[in-house]
């Protein structure tokens, strides 16, 4: 039986970020990813842009 092909970045992804996390939360994001058939980095990425929505923009902060 063949896994369906995870997607690949979007285009115009090309800035690598890293950062530490806990055994826990990583298992949490590698639980999360699974579940929704994406990558790893691709399951942070969407974490990371649903934080940036609810964080003020700073240039929009007077």
């Amino acid at each position: 039986m063949t896994q369906p092909r995870r997607r690949q970045s979007p285009h115009g992804c090309n800035c690598p970020m890293m950062t530490i996390v806990t055994r826990e939360e990583r298992a949490r994001v590698e639980a999360m990813a699974e579940r929704e058939m994406r990558s790893l980095s691709g399951t942070l990425r969407l974490l990371l842009l649903r934080g940036l929505e609810h964080t003020p923009n700073p240039e929009a902060v007077s």
